[in-house]
């Protein structure tokens, strides 16, 4: 972006329109960015909080929980559930990590670009019409991105305590489920 930005402000293009176009296009790809990730960490966060949930009843009744675990066949089926809990978290949490190291260079790139365009301004670059329209487009996008991009930083972060809890909870499953096998192997 901050070539095209360059190329236009200093009158060094060849097409304004062309570059425009092209600029158009990287606009288009960050926006579509933005709109993918917070789409997934949506889903993301219903599926945990929907787990969560799930798993609360039986935790927060252990006496009758634990009676249940003494069925074999309930305990097989809580093992192979918790089984896909923990893929699932495993995943996620790959994701999010990934969507996170993502979210962190645009931010880096926001900055620059931020940076950039107040260095052009001060300059005094943006004279035609067309120029000045563009000049305020860009920095309402800027300003746009910026507050998405920290909001999904949070909420990133958010889910990521969230798995956490997750796997706290699927780990005190797998414990008492390990409890009452052997207490079947023992009787």
């Amino acid at each position: 972006m901050v070539f095209g930005v360059h190329l236009l402000a200093k009158s060094l293009a060849k097409s304004e329109d062309s570059v425009m176009r092209i600029l158009q296009k990287h606009v288009d790809e960050l926006d579509g960015f933005l709109e993918r990730t917070t789409e997934d960490f949506m889903i993301v966060r219903l599926d945990v909080r929907t787990r969560i949930q799930y798993l609360r009843v039986p935790l927060g009744n252990l006496d009758v929980f634990d009676e249940m675990l003494e069925d074999r066949n309930f305990r097989l089926s809580i093992v192979a559930y918790n089984d896909q809990i923990e893929h699932s978290i495993e995943r996620f949490t790959l994701s999010i990590t990934d969507s996170l190291k993502d979210l962190q260079k645009a931010k880096e790139a926001m900055s620059a670009l931020w940076f950039y365009f107040r260095k052009l301004t001060d300059e005094d670059c943006f004279k035609s019409e067309s120029l000045k329209l563009f000049h305020q487009a860009m920095m309402d996008n800027m300003e746009g991105w910026i507050v998405a991009i920290s909001k999904l930083r949070r909420r990133g972060t958010a889910l990521q305590k969230a798995l956490t809890q997750l796997g706290l909870a699927t780990t005190e499953m797998q414990r008492r489920v390990g409890v009452a096998s052997r207490k079947d192997v023992v009787s």
